[in-house]
């Protein structure tokens, strides 16, 4: 190695030494500070007792830590308690019904009662106030629900149905809870007005109504009449009959004569049916209603409501007998506040009677005035059931079809044609039916022919009714699939059905009596020989006729507003009610 190798080696040793001399680690190290028992992890609420009293950190491990584990010790968590629901806030669920918004909006604009009439203020407090009671409330949007179903925009029955339910409920809670001020009693007495109004739209609501009826009574002269700032302070018979006498005036027509008497006639023929002393004043009421709407028919329309609530006069025995399903002495009554349905009242009495006085004149043969009487109304009484027939289907064609016409005949003329047909053929008939039953046999002869004519005419219209019932079906069906019908209640078309079978069961009755009257009045004529051809095709053909008409009455179908024909007066009272109204509401925002 030369000499100046050895000088490199020699300062490459010295400039490590100088390198390592000046490192920190030939610096004095620091002191270390001791670990303070406690630090250094986050404590824990949930640990076990052994590691919380050493005061150290628990693993948590279940069922026993790793600590525990270590040093053998039982190893004992802490009870979990849960935190209480009711503290734990959640977010509002708020529910809204479209369809109830429906109802509302229907009731303050169509649905709310109508009587007294210029009361729809009344009943705009009424809304407002149905928010602080739900059982108000559920009363009106029943209402509502009704009323949108009978006026044939939906089907919102079970809705109706379902409110009526819980507006009950709720109502009745609420009468056994005393009223404090007189909101407590508004809202008790506008729910009870309410149902009673929405059993008038209800099918089969006779009884319902006749049962609210009675509730409103009590309600309105136990609880609002003690506060004498409630809304319905001015629900009153006066105030009442003065809101009538507005829109009416008093005249007397004689062509409302006959339709009276008819009335009356059958109210005498339904007497003898009563047994009841509820039923015989409920006669008594309706005949003074018929005199009084003789001699002045605006007193007569003045009175028809306290009539109807006449039943609230009845103790509660009597009331119980009189709306009981079996008393039909009690439905006939009723069945006469029906404008046409006296009608087919009439028609089942005469057939009744006939029979009856067929029945004493079978233990009396020397009474020939039985004969006489039997006789005449068995050959008359179908007429009856025939003009119902032709009233039913011209109100369907103007409850049902947008038109209100079919085959170019609009539904009121329909009626009017038809039922003077009828009556022509009822008089024709009667002449008839009168000469046949004389002894003088040229007479009885020219009786014959005569009833022959009546039933040609009567089998000629019936025929042509056919015709147009089927036109008025086939419309029916077609607005049902286009989406255009007038009314979605599921009896209409077995209502129409029906009015098929009874028209054929007429049609096999007209034909039997051409038949008979054909064969002459003589020994010779197997039909008046054998008296079971008109049981079996005079009188049980009518009788299936009476039965189908009540297993599937008009009144499930017609009910409610476009059930019946408007009158031009109806229609004159509705714009003056309705101007009267916006002149009311016009001069009362003048004056604020």
């Amino acid at each position: 190695m030369s000499s100046t190798e050895r000088d490199t080696l020699h300062l490459r040793d010295m400039t490590s030494h100088s390198l390592i001399n000046d490192t920190p680690s030939s610096l004095p190290a620091a002191p270390r500070r001791k670990p303070v028992p406690g630090k250094g992890f986050q404590k824990t609420r949930r640990g076990c007792f052994i590691c919380k009293r050493r005061r150290v950190k628990c693993s948590e491990h279940r069922p026993e830590c790793q600590g525990c584990r270590r040093m053998r010790s039982p190893c004992v968590y802490p009870a979990v308690v849960l935190p209480d629901p009711r503290t734990v806030p959640s977010a509002p669920t708020v529910k809204v019904c479209l369809d109830h918004l429906r109802f509302f909006h229907h009731f303050l604009a169509e649905a709310y009662p109508p009587h007294p009439y210029g009361a729809s203020t009344v009943w705009q407090d009424v809304a407002a106030l149905s928010h602080q009671y739900d059982f108000l409330a559920s009363s009106i949007l029943a209402l509502a629900a009704q009323h949108l179903t009978v006026t044939n925009k939906a089907d919102y029955s079970m809705q109706a149905l379902n409110l009526r339910i819980s507006a009950i409920k709720g109502l009745n809670d609420a009468l056994s809870q005393p009223c404090n001020t007189a909101a407590d009693a508004d809202a008790r007495c506008a729910a009870i007005i309410a149902l009673t109004f929405q059993s008038t739209y209800m099918p089969d609501g006779l009884m319902e109504f006749l049962a609210m009826i009675r509730g409103w009574m009590l309600i309105a002269t136990t609880l609002v009449t003690g506060h004498e700032t409630s809304i319905f302070r001015h629900f009153t018979r006066a105030s009442w009959v003065g809101s009538m006498e507005r829109y009416i005036e008093e005249q007397h027509e004689t062509k409302y004569d006959m339709p009276t008497e008819d009335f009356l006639a059958s109210l005498g023929i339904v007497q003898p049916l009563l047994q009841g002393k509820a039923e015989l004043e409920y006669l008594s009421s309706l005949v003074k209603l018929a005199v009084l709407s003789k001699t002045s028919p605006r007193d007569a329309l003045l009175e028809i409501v306290f009539y109807y609530a006449s039943t609230n006069k009845m103790t509660d025995k009597d009331h119980a007998s009189f709306t009981a399903p079996s008393n039909y002495g009690a439905q006939v009554l009723l069945a006469h506040f029906l404008k046409f349905c006296w009608v087919i009242v009439m028609g089942a009495s005469w057939e009744c009677v006939c029979f009856i006085a067929r029945a004493l004149g079978a233990k009396d043969q020397q009474q020939a005035a039985y004969v006489t009487v039997s006789t005449l109304l068995f050959l008359l009484a179908p007429i009856w059931i025939n003009a119902f027939i032709y009233m039913i289907v011209a109100r369907l064609v103007h409850f049902a079809i947008p038109q209100r016409r079919v085959a170019g005949i609009s539904a009121q003329w329909l009626a009017k044609i038809f039922v003077i047909f009828d009556v022509m053929c009822f008089i024709i008939q009667a002449a008839g039916g009168g000469m046949l039953a004389s002894d003088d046999p040229d007479k009885s002869k020219l009786g014959q022919h005569t009833y022959m004519v009546g039933i040609g005419i009567q089998l000629g219209c019936v025929v042509v009714f056919l015709v147009i019932h089927s036109l008025f079906y086939r419309e029916l069906c077609l607005n049902a699939r286009i989406g255009r019908s007038e009314t979605r209640t599921r009896w209409i078309k077995p209502l129409c059905w029906v009015v098929y079978i009874v028209l054929i069961l007429i049609v096999v009755r007209v034909v039997f009596r051409l038949v008979e009257f054909g064969g002459g009045a003589n020994s010779d004529n197997v039909v008046l020989r054998h008296e079971e051809f008109q049981l079996y095709l005079d009188a049980l053909p009518m009788f299936l006729a009476l039965v189908m008409l009540n297993v599937v009455h008009p009144g499930k179908v017609l009910k409610g507003p476009g059930s019946n024909f408007p009158s031009a007066k109806v229609k004159w009272w509705h714009g003056r009610s309705v101007a009267f109204e916006t002149l009311e509401l016009s001069s009362t925002s003048r004056s604020g």
